[in-house]
C-alpha cells in the first residue's frame, strides 16, 4: 500500500477469538498525522550567552523573538523583557546562583534554554 492511497485501511483488534465478528460502521471524522522528525523542526538560530552568566545575559534574536522571560526550576517566573532589535541583553547579577530556563517566545515559534547563573 502506498502512503498516498485515498483508499488506505485501518485495522481493528478486537481482542475477540470469534471470527464472526462484523464491524458495520466506523465514523472518522477528522484524522490528521504529521511527521516527527528533527527536519521538520526550524533550526534555531538565535544565542544566549555567556553561559554560565554572572551579570549580563546577551542575547542574539536573529530569530525576531519578541519577549523573554526567565523562570526558576520550581515553574515560577523571575522576570520577563520584551526584545527588540537582533541584539539585546538582560542583567541577571540580582539573580541567585542556579540554574534558570529562559524562554524566547515569537510570533510563530518559542523556545526555552537553560541557562547556568554563576
Amino acid at each position: 500500500m502506498n502512503v498516498s492511497d485515498p483508499q488506505a485501511r485501518i485495522g481493528f483488534d478486537l481482542g475477540l477469538s470469534n471470527t464472526n465478528v462484523a464491524v458495520k460502521e466506523v465514523v472518522l471524522e477528522e484524522l490528521q498525522l504529521a511527521a516527527l522528525s528533527v527536519t521538520d523542526i526550524n533550526k534555531i538560530d538565535s544565542k544566549v550567552f555567556p553561559n554560565p552568566v554572572s551579570r549580563m545575559l546577551n542575547i542574539d534574536n536573529y530569530d525576531n523573538f519578541t519577549e523573554l522571560a526567565i523562570y526558576n526550576l520550581q515553574g515560577q517566573l523571575i522576570k520577563t523583557k520584551s526584545l527588540k532589535g537582533k541584539i539585546d541583553a538582560i542583567d541577571l547579577q540580582y539573580l541567585k546562583s542556579g540554574i534558570y530556563l529562559v524562554s524566547l517566545k515569537g510570533d510563530r515559534i518559542t523556545t526555552s534554554l537553560k541557562v547556568i547563573k554563576q
